[in-house]
């Protein structure tokens, strides 16, 4: 089963574990069982395995409560990561169904210099094929729902902050269209369906060149697909098409 794992998530793995850690794998990564039935979820990100998070999920009311063991919960990784890797501090994503999740990214070295010789090769195989797919064609129903897990991380603080980073005003249409496609990414269909809507609402010329810019002076990853498939179906691009009536 070890073999299965990233690099990256077998250093931490091992360091964990010989610090009297419970674990167990899951997908992308693996499970912290700590004390009191709280989890801590350690994984690569889908859409881009050089990137490392930690997610804790707390069913747990109470503002007060929830500080509390988050701090606690924090004290524990740092102890647990040292010497593999660095914890920022767990930050609030949002809450489904009483359930508040918190996210922290995580770093370490480069994943090469802790691969296996034999795991290097895979290693520049799988970023070849990254740098292949950067250009977010959606093109089917795997890649939309990429997309959403792409998106599960990220809360409407940093997503207001990568508008204000790109200098779109508050007023724009372009800034409206991309927050509602946001806010839609938790359900494929319904994110397939606002993308059509507010793509349709952008007409003006001034509108579709300020997006047209926006391809090449965006920077953010997680923002960089939507630009994309707004974009394209602004533009009928025929890909885009196929991706969203047809997936």
């Amino acid at each position: 089963m070890l073999n299965r794992f990233d690099p990256k998530i077998k250093t931490i793995l091992h360091a964990l574990n010989s610090r009297g850690f419970t674990i167990k794998g899951i997908r992308q990564g693996i499970r912290l069982k700590l004390e009191g039935g709280m989890d801590v979820d350690i994984y690569t990100l889908k859409f881009d395995t050089s990137k490392l998070r930690a997610r804790l999920k707390l069913h747990v009311e109470d503002s007060t409560e929830r500080t509390r063991i988050i701090n606690e919960v924090s004290d524990k990784l740092r102890d647990g990561l040292t010497g593999t890797s660095n914890a920022e501090a767990f930050k609030f994503s949002r809450c489904i169904a009483g359930n508040y999740y918190y996210y922290a990214r995580l770093f370490m070295p480069d994943p090469e210099s802790l691969a296996e010789p034999e795991e290097q090769s895979a290693i520049m195989i799988a970023r070849k094929g990254a740098a292949e797919t950067s250009e977010f064609h959606i093109d089917h129903k795997g890649d939309l729902r990429r997309v959403l897990n792409m998106l599960e991380s990220v809360d409407s603080k940093m997503f207001r902050k990568a508008l204000d980073d790109l200098g779109i005003p508050r007023t724009s249409i372009l800034r409206v269209a991309l927050t509602r496609i946001f806010r839609a990414a938790t359900d494929l269909d319904e994110f397939k369906q606002v993308i059509l809507e507010e793509s349709s609402r952008i007409s003006d010329p001034a509108d579709r060149s300020d997006l047209d810019k926006m391809l090449t002076s965006n920077h953010e990853e997680f923002l960089d697909p939507l630009v994309r498939m707004l974009h394209q179906s602004v533009f009928d691009d025929a890909d885009m098409e196929a991706s969203i009536n047809g997936y």
